[in-house]
């Protein structure tokens, strides 16, 4: 398993440095004078001007900021904000917060519920119930996050008034009541397509479980068909739903972005499309290599899972 876990850390390393390379080179094509955007003004003089072009190492080939870049990232130094005049981690880790928050509470809710109405779907395999759950899924599947966003926001904002329609707070500054408040619209928004994903997945999972030898021998030996679903078909038949996990905790990490901007939550999102409006290229840097990193290490946190719950798997044999 461990030699497995270092060739996995190993090609994280790899797609975090490629990622980085096309980011920081991406950026740098960004058209304008990205001095003028540091000063604030296009009317400065050339003392001033020569000053920030030194201080942002233009005076250097490409290949040698990027060196820089990635000396400094590796000691948590992403450079100074373009638009806020702050350090860019002192950003990021005030926002980091509230965008694990979404995008975790969304799998918590999604997984369970997808599951179940997975479950429902296989057990009562071309009746109603499968045909209704089947259609809910496909239809959550083909809704967008923001149109889905919006729609809540006309429900539950402007007809019915039940929910406050922008901003987010923790406990510590808003206190319970608000937090929960401002929490309900964008994690119900962020879970729905997650919900759509694990019910086709465990559906599919479930019909292939439900064919084998083991569970009508276990039906022949007499077991209630409660045990044989919770027992034998759940156990077996919710493994490749792990799979999936780290794909999903990174499509809603993406999606919370979009969320973020629709619902006004101060996360990682909000401050994208900031650094994207304000031109602040450290920021961005920083948001993308970030937002690699946390997606490349769920995808390995699912590997290991995957032994956890089935130790029949051997990361080291599959590593090979």
């Amino acid at each position: 398993m461990a030699k497995y876990l270092l060739k996995r850390i190993g090609t994280m390393i790899i797609v975090i440095i490629i990622v980085s390379l096309a980011t920081f080179f991406l950026t740098n094509l960004v058209p304008g004078d990205i001095v003028y955007t540091v000063a604030g003004s296009d009317e400065i003089d050339d003392a001033m001007y020569d000053r920030i072009y030194h201080e942002l190492n233009l005076d250097k080939s490409t290949i040698e900021r990027y060196l820089i870049w990635v000396r400094n990232a590796l000691k948590g130094d992403f450079g100074m904000s373009y638009a806020y005049s702050k350090p860019v981690w002192e950003l990021i880790k005030a926002r980091i917060p509230t965008t694990l928050y979404i995008s975790i509470m969304s799998i918590v809710l999604s997984v369970p519920i997808g599951v179940v109405f997975g479950m429902i779907t296989a057990v009562f395999r071309k009746k109603w119930p499968d045909t209704v759950f089947t259609m809910i899924a496909n239809v959550l599947n083909c809704l967008p996050q923001f149109w889905i966003a919006i729609l809540l926001m006309y429900i539950f904002c402007l007809k019915l008034k039940w929910l406050p329609s922008m901003g987010f707070g923790f406990p510590a500054k808003v206190g319970w009541p608000k937090f929960i408040q401002t929490s309900i619209m964008p994690i119900i928004c962020g879970s729905l397509n997650a919900i759509a994903g694990f019910t086709r997945q465990t559906r599919t999972s479930m019909l292939e479980v439900i064919r084998q030898d083991y569970i009508r021998t276990a039906r022949a030996k007499g077991i209630s068909e409660r045990k044989v679903y919770f027992k034998h078909m759940m156990k077996n038949g919710l493994i490749p739903i792990i799979t999936v996990l780290g794909g999903r905790l990174a499509h809603i990490l993406g999606g919370s972005m979009i969320i973020e901007n629709i619902f006004s939550i101060p996360g990682m999102g909000v401050l994208a499309r900031t650094s994207v409006e304000g031109k602040d290229i450290p920021t961005l840097q920083a948001i993308v290599l970030i937002t690699t990193l946390v997606s490349c290490a769920a995808y390995i946190l699912t590997d290991i899972a995957y032994v956890v719950v089935d130790p029949r798997i051997s990361l080291s044999e599959s590593g090979d």
